[in-house]
């Protein structure tokens, strides 16, 4: 399995340090502003080179950093939000599933689904975003828990592209237009369950296992899969949380905290 290399971490742990977490897109109801923060340690849980990924406190997944990306996309199930271990039923957990690509000019544009759960009850939130502009929901695109996912991201130029998030369950698709956001360089393409952030870190959900299937890119006109990148995982608190596989074809990310 592929580690990150420096050039890569920094390019990642940049957009951490680019806006605060709190900074909103007009209609925002929460923010996916943050960048995966590395943690000095590395992880390998299970027997396999498939298993051995980089560990950070907020992102699990794969990234392909090879540059040249110009469209990123995927398709997954909405999970069932559920407390974690020892949660507590008056808080509010939440786990972003999304697609995103990003480069080391503190940009990122991505979409994706939110599932959260409070007081027993689950919800859910399809959303985009040009980091550093906060994210914004597709108002009237209703997804809910089971449904089946496909986003795609496609960029016209390093500042101009589209996001869309398509429900293939109730047949109902969004797409958002930019033009004229903070411009792309050295790009990376991602598959990615964040902790995100919210005026601070929101309780990361168990969300059960999560799989990116027909996980591709558009990489200097040709389409490539997701082989050669590197998986991610969240630790918190001293234990991990997800584990992460990447066959090339899909990408798994499995809530193992006990």
């Amino acid at each position: 399995m592929k580690v990150p290399s420096a050039a890569t971490v920094l390019m990642l742990s940049a957009l951490s340090l680019a806006a605060p977490a709190s900074e909103k897109h007009e209609i925002s109801t929460e923010v996916h502003t943050s960048a995966p923060e590395f943690l000095i340690e590395e992880t390998s849980t299970a027997v396999g080179t498939e298993y051995h990924s980089s560990l950070t406190s907020n992102w699990a997944g794969a990234v392909i950093d090879k540059g040249g990306y110009t469209r990123a996309a995927g398709k997954f199930k909405v999970p069932a939000a559920k407390m974690p271990p020892g949660g507590d039923p008056k808080t509010k957990y939440c786990a972003s599933m999304w697609v995103g690509i990003q480069s080391d000019c503190n940009s990122l544009v991505q979409a994706g689904v939110d599932a959260c759960i409070e007081n027993g009850k689950n919800s859910y939130r399809a959303w985009y975003e040009w980091f550093p502009k906060g994210s914004a929901t597709y108002e009237g695109l209703e997804v809910k828990e089971g449904d089946e996912i496909e986003v795609w991201l496609e960029t016209t130029s390093d500042t101009d592209g589209t996001t869309t998030v398509n429900n293939l369950s109730n047949k109902k698709k969004m797409t958002h237009t930019f033009k004229g956001e903070k411009a792309l360089c050295k790009r990376s393409a991602e598959w990615v369950v964040e902790d995100f952030m919210a005026g601070g870190s929101v309780p990361f959900s168990n969300f059960g296992t999560v799989r990116f299937t027909d996980a591709h890119a558009i990489q200097n006109g040709k389409k490539v899969n997701t082989e050669g990148g590197f998986l991610m995982d969240i630790k918190q608190k001293g234990k991990q949380l997800t584990q992460s596989k990447n066959s090339g074809e899909y990408v798994t990310v499995e809530y193992i905290a006990k």
